[in-house]
């Protein structure tokens, strides 16, 4: 059985929640705002436009894998 691939939007928001603590560090080195970013994860942002997320998608694919700098 074929499993269903993730969205952008489920992939953005899971890893979100699993770097909780780090949304200040991701939001200066993403360059999005951190409370755009925790209204996104509380689903409060009712249309948070696809490019957006897309960029930060991006961003958390090398998160934490040494290619963001530390700050």
């Amino acid at each position: 059985k074929a499993q269903m691939k993730e969205t952008t939007m489920e992939y953005t928001l899971r890893r979100l929640k699993e770097l909780k603590g780090q949304w200040p560090h991701i939001s200066r080195q993403s360059g999005l705002d951190y409370f755009w970013i925790q209204r996104l994860v509380k689903g409060k942002t009712k249309n948070p436009g696809y490019y957006t997320v897309e960029k930060l998608a991006e961003f958390l694919k090398t998160y934490g894998q040494g290619k963001n700098g530390s700050g």
